[in-house]
């Protein structure tokens, strides 16, 4: 099984990062990048143990970065919800960019 970490120092109070983390997954998201990717969803409220993903599922080859991009691209919202923008974006790798536009056709 791989374990794959995505973290980003923010920097902030709880409550500033917090507020669009609270908003993941329901009708009036912050973090999510609704606009680029499926939406997120949930089998329960956001808290310890809930799960779900949206549409992305397929083999790790697949699966992998097309999981890694929008949580990367979410991080990047996070940060800048809180007013600190990253100063370099997360890019999207060449296969995810091939992926995306296979995916499209």
């Amino acid at each position: 099984m791989a374990r794959i970490i995505h973290q980003r120092r923010i920097r902030g109070s709880a409550d500033t990062v917090g507020e669009p983390l609270n908003s993941l997954a329901t009708p009036q998201d912050r973090l999510w990048p609704q606009d680029q990717w499926p939406p997120m969803r949930f089998d329960r409220s956001l808290g310890v143990a809930a799960g779900g993903h949206g549409s992305v599922r397929s083999v790790a080859l697949v699966y992998r970065p097309l999981h890694d991009a929008p949580l990367e691209d979410a991080l990047d919202r996070a940060a800048s919800a809180s007013g600190d923008p990253p100063e370099n974006f997360a890019e999207r790798a060449p296969w995810v960019r091939l992926l995306r536009s296979v995916g499209r056709a």
